[in-house]
This record gives structure tokens, sequence and C-alpha cells, in this order.
């Protein structure tokens, strides 16, 4: 809850809407290189290594993106969600 007053003070929906949205879009454009850098790496049988140009570490790094794009975009939703709870809760709503 102590977070969830820092967060209060500094984001409104707004913000977390539109973190929301960068979210959204950085998964669906990591989760197309995802697939295309996969798909790469089987047809040229690449094994992992980050020297020269290599599908296989690209792929894995896109999956890390795809990762933590996904999970900020969950994040934003769950405190947009508790800033509406605790504003219904502050007003009676």
């Amino acid at each position: 809850m102590h977070l969830l007053r820092k967060l209060e003070k500094y984001h409104d929906d707004k913000t977390l809407e539109q973190l929301k949205i960068l979210g959204m879009i950085a998964s669906v454009a990591s989760g197309i290189s995802l697939g295309v850098y996969t798909i790469l790496t089987f047809l040229e049988n690449q094994h992992f290594d980050l020297k020269g140009a290599n599908y296989f570490s690209s792929a894995v790094f896109s999956g890390v993106c795809l990762f933590s794009s996904i999970e900020l975009y969950i994040v934003a939703q769950w405190y947009q969600n508790a800033m509406k709870v605790s504003v219904k809760k502050k007003y009676n709503v």
C-alpha cells in the first residue's frame, strides 16, 4: 500500500494507460521479431553466439524484450486497477 501511495503521487490514470499502450506496442514488435529471428535461426542452423551476425542471440534478446513488455503492460494494468479501488475507498463511491 505504501508503494501505491507513492505511485498516486507521481502517476495518474492517463500515465498508466500510456504505459499500457507502450507495453502493447513493444510486445507486438518484439513478438514479430522473435518469430522472424527464430525462423532464421532454424533455417541457418545457428547456435548461441554473441559474435558477428547471429540470429539465435537476437531471438533470445527479442524474447527478453517480449517478456519485459508484457510485464510492463500487466503491472500498469494492476496499478491502474489498484488506484481505482483506492479512489473508491477514499471517496466511498
